[in-house]
């Protein structure tokens, strides 16, 4: 996902505030390993996120953005997933 609150297409894991430029010139973020995410930064590649995300990024951006408003349910997870 692009934007703001951008996310690895890949992982889902959340993407660094800290912006590095490639060759061409084109800003590329981190992902960022936390609790849903623990190995992050070391599985996926700079990027600057995508307009579309792999199901197991979209089911890892749902969680975390669940347990920023309520508490974790494994059963509502199963059901998005």
């Amino acid at each position: 996902m692009i934007g703001e609150h951008a996310f690895c297409p890949t992982s889902g894991a959340s993407l660094s505030r800290d912006v590095h430029y490639d060759e061409r010139g084109r800003p590329e973020r981190v992902p960022q390993s936390d609790g849903l995410s623990p190995k992050a930064s070391l599985e996926a590649p700079l990027t600057t996120g995508e307009p579309r995300s792999s199901r197991r990024a979209l089911a890892t951006h749902f969680r975390r953005c669940h347990r920023r408003h309520a508490e974790p349910s494994d059963e509502l997870y199963c059901r998005g997933a």
